[in-house]
Formats: C-alpha cells, structure tokens, sequence
C-alpha cells in the first residue's frame, strides 16, 4: 500500500506537493494521539 496517492515535484519552486492514501486516514488519525506536537517555527528557526 502506498503512503501518498499523488505526489509532484516542481523543481523550478523547489516544492513538493502530494495527498495522503485515503485508504490510511485511520492509521495515520491514530498517530496524533502517540506523538507530542512541534510548533513549525520554531523547528524552522533550528536549522538556521
């Protein structure tokens, strides 16, 4: 079974765009409840 039932790439933007299997909503709902949330800033700010 496949994690993404579409997924591009557009190099020229460096952008990366798919959509989830709908077969896997359940299992990846599921995962919310075992992992601790990050705010996306500050995970960015990390890299630098």
């Amino acid at each position: 079974m496949l994690l993404f039932s579409t997924l591009r790439v557009d190099a020229d933007l460096g952008l990366v765009t798919g959509k989830f299997n709908p077969d896997l909503k359940v299992y990846l709902l599921d995962l919310g409840n075992k992992f601790a949330t990050a705010d996306l800033e500050s995970l960015l700010m990390r890299r630098q």
